[in-house]
């Protein structure tokens, strides 16, 4: 446990002296062509986390007086980042499931942390790199393996009133793995068309109200709720 606490805090102090702060994972000896990065830059005009794709960099979250953004973890199909809510003393962890489209909140901790990681149980924490007894469970291994699971997952619209689509990336989930129930329990018989790794159902047929889609995977099963209209 003491030299990988030294390990670590060695990884902390490169950081440190480094320019910019890539995402965990994002190496070029292990990237596509058609994989994206991420960067933390600092001490610029325009700090925050920037994407690199191509040739074309992007700034997808805007650090200020009021927020740093510290570190970024990609993990599966989700990124992960830490930033500083500096008016507060507070610690906030987001994440985005779509490339830093859009953002989540995950945690909010009441002390200053300044890196993210996942550790060797598979639990993503949050911790000081200066002080290393600061540290913070954010997700333990089976939410973590959860929250991947469902980054490959988009349902939409929600509400809706004709096709429902669901994009995945299951290499074996089939239409016969997907039901759809009524707010009292009961299976509703639909067409399902797949195309592309994209199932589109007709629930143009069906009352309005609550109704929940379950997916069933190998190992978990995904349950959510949509409405239509």
């Amino acid at each position: 446990m003491k030299s990988y606490r030294i390990q670590r805090a060695l990884l902390a102090f490169s950081i440190i002296l480094s320019p910019s702060i890539f995402a965990q994972g994002t190496s070029s000896e292990s990237k596509t062509k058609n994989e994206s990065s991420f960067y933390i830059q600092k001490n610029t005009d325009a700090p925050g986390l920037y994407k690199v794709d191509g040739q074309s960099n992007t700034r997808i979250l805007v650090a200020d007086n009021f927020y740093t953004v510290e570190s970024v973890l990609k993990s599966a199909g989700r990124l992960y980042v830490l930033r500083l809510n500096v008016a507060l003393a507070k610690t906030e962890v987001i994440f985005s499931d779509d490339q830093g489209k859009s953002w989540q909140n995950l945690e909010l901790l009441d002390r200053l942390l300044d890196q993210l990681e996942i550790n060797s149980a598979n639990e993503l924490i949050a911790y000081n790199s200066a002080r290393m007894e600061d540290e913070e469970l954010i997700l333990s291994a089976a939410q973590l393996a959860l929250k991947e699971t469902e980054s490959l997952l988009r349902i939409y619209p929600n509400p809706v009133d004709h096709y429902l689509k669901i994009e995945h990336q299951f290499a074996d989930l089939k239409p016969g793995d997907i039901q759809l129930y009524s707010s009292l329990g009961q299976s509703m018989k639909l067409n399902i068309n797949e195309e592309n790794q994209c199932f589109t159902l007709d629930v143009s047929q069906l009352s309005p109200g609550m109704y929940y889609i379950n997916i069933q995977l190998e190992e978990r099963l995904i349950s959510r709720s949509i409405v239509i209209k």
